[in-house]
């Protein structure tokens, strides 16, 4: 009997270890699972901020870590963002990060943004935003500019070089050439010399108008801040609108969305140019792989964007912080941390930066940094015309009009 006794004692022991093994084991794979929500306004980056995820989930969330959970939602366009974003914070909450366009929506917004005047990160960027109070609420995401983006290509076909488009007179002459030479035998798709986003609001009230406003205003806050509008740069904006009817799509102009004009547009040879910037760069990519398209990459250029009436900005493209990113009041010092991590990965980390410039195909804020895009890319021309001055304050669009 003391012989089983003992032996049923030490059985007993063996699955009270054992049974303690897979408790802790349980509790161990089940460890609290931190959730960042994040409302990305830039659509053309969604997969791959997908993947910087997924990456930043894997590598530095180590098993000594919580689990990080980076839940992504991108909209696009304008009024759609915003109103997904305001909905969002009407709910209750809000997203953990979202992303701020301009000082004026930073005006907006305040109340919701956490301040990080001590976030160590800003000390290392250029093109840092900060408030009539001096403090900080925004992390600038990157660097971009836009111009007309041509399928150099097409007008090659049309024997049209491409270089010597780079002041109004040489675009007009080569819009001009084209449009005789239509239609295209290579190009049978090709409708149009200019794609218009004519649904897009912003196509025209924030970057249309840009050449205009560097007329009357130095900065954003100016812009913002400024009691009366003269408009002085009103017949130049009449006449970049008047240039771009001249050889734009005469079918759903005004209907014609983002996509349409880009997607299917440019990208698929229904228009030489368009009016569009950098922020292009993963997007062409992306519908080159699909298609199967190797030369489509090489074969789209960012020309300046020249105007009628406007010297001064000859050959000059517009330039400024694209968007920033904010953090919700609210967040939690943990999650504050996550987020913080998040952002010291992407910007100094050697594989956040190679994700930043390959994947996605933003230009860094980060002083000095040293990036290398691939020659004749939208990146690759906005960073040598920024290096020779050949640049506009692209940030003047948002204006309150109540005061």
């Amino acid at each position: 009997m003391k012989k089983s006794k003992i032996k049923f004692l030490v059985i007993a022991a063996f699955f009270t270890a054992a049974a303690t093994f897979f408790i802790l084991s349980g509790c161990k794979e089940k460890k609290s699972e931190i959730q960042i929500n994040f409302l990305n306004h830039k659509m053309e980056q969604h997969d791959a901020f997908l993947k910087l995820a997924k990456e930043f989930e894997s590598i530095h969330y180590s098993e000594t870590h919580n689990k990080v959970k980076f839940n992504i939602e991108s909209v696009g366009g304008e009024t759609d963002y915003f109103t997904k974003l305001k909905s969002s914070f009407a709910s209750g909450k809000g997203p953990d990060i979202f992303n701020i366009s301009s000082y004026a929506e930073l005006q907006e917004y305040k109340s919701k943004i956490k301040e990080i005047s001590d976030m160590p990160l800003l000390k290392d960027m250029d093109g840092v935003l900060k408030d009539a109070d001096n403090k900080q609420y925004l992390i600038p995401e990157c660097y971009e500019g836009f111009g007309y983006i041509a399928r150099k290509d097409i007008f090659e076909k049309a024997g049209v070089d491409v270089n010597t488009m780079k002041t109004f007179k040489g675009l007009n002459e080569g819009f001009e050439k084209l449009q005789k030479a239509l239609p295209l035998k290579d190009f049978p798709n090709l409708k149009s010399v200019l794609g218009i986003a004519g649904a897009e609001s912003w196509i025209f009230g924030n970057h249309m108008i840009i050449p205009a406003l560097n007329k009357e205003f130095s900065s954003a806050e100016q812009a913002y801040n400024s009691r009366t509008f003269e408009f002085k740069g009103k017949d130049l904006f009449k006449s970049i609108l008047d240039f771009q009817l001249k050889y734009a799509q005469k079918e759903n102009l005004t209907s014609s969305n983002y996509q349409a004009v880009v997607d299917n547009g440019i990208l698929g040879g229904r228009y030489a140019v368009t009016q569009q910037g950098t922020w292009l760069s993963s997007k062409i990519k992306e519908y080159s792989k699909r298609n199967k398209d190797d030369k489509l990459c090489k074969n789209i250029v960012m020309l300046p964007f020249s105007t009628p009436e406007d010297g001064e900005n000859e050959g000059n493209f517009a330039f400024y912080i694209g968007q920033f990113f904010a953090l919700n009041k609210n967040l939690t010092e943990e999650k504050h941390k996550v987020v913080s991590d998040f952002l010291n990965f992407l910007y100094k980390s050697e594989k956040g930066k190679k994700f930043l410039t390959e994947e996605l195909g933003f230009i860094s804020p980060i002083k000095n940094a040293d990036q290398k895009f691939e020659e004749g890319s939208l990146n690759d021309t906005l960073s040598k015309a920024r290096k020779e001055g050949k640049i506009m304050n692209g940030d003047l669009s948002v204006i309150r009009t109540e005061q």
